[in-house]
């Protein structure tokens, strides 16, 4: 699944203001089986994970660091152009690279390894 299509499916989780259960099910379970990926989770914008793929522990980490970053990214995507929005953030290091996706009130964030040749 391409991150593109991550995108797109963020833009159905919070339709009409109403979480959708089964789609973020099936977000977690289409993420489980692509290779490479250690997990998706889904936080509300204040940080709070909703749903996890991963440990809790895990879980609590990524989400304490990653949303304040996304937050300051968006704010900075909107003082530089207030007519554009960021709609994808990734986060590269040596071993892992974040996808954060945020929609107005959620963030998907999708953990996957590098793949080192």
């Amino acid at each position: 699944m391409s991150v593109y299509s991550w995108w797109f499916v963020s833009k159905w989780v919070a339709a009409d203001g109403k979480f959708v259960g089964d789609l973020v099910k099936w977000v977690c379970m289409r993420t489980s089986l692509v290779t490479g990926i250690t997990g998706t989770i889904l936080t509300n914008a204040d940080g709070i994970p909703i749903r996890s793929t991963m440990d809790p522990v895990t879980t609590l980490q990524y989400t304490s660091y990653i949303v304040p970053i996304a937050l300051k990214a968006k704010n900075f995507t909107y003082d530089v152009d207030c007519k554009d929005s960021m709609t994808l953030l990734r986060i590269r290091s040596r071993l892992n690279e974040v996808i954060v996706v945020p929609n107005g009130e959620y963030y998907v964030i999708i953990v996957q390894k590098i793949c080192v040749d």
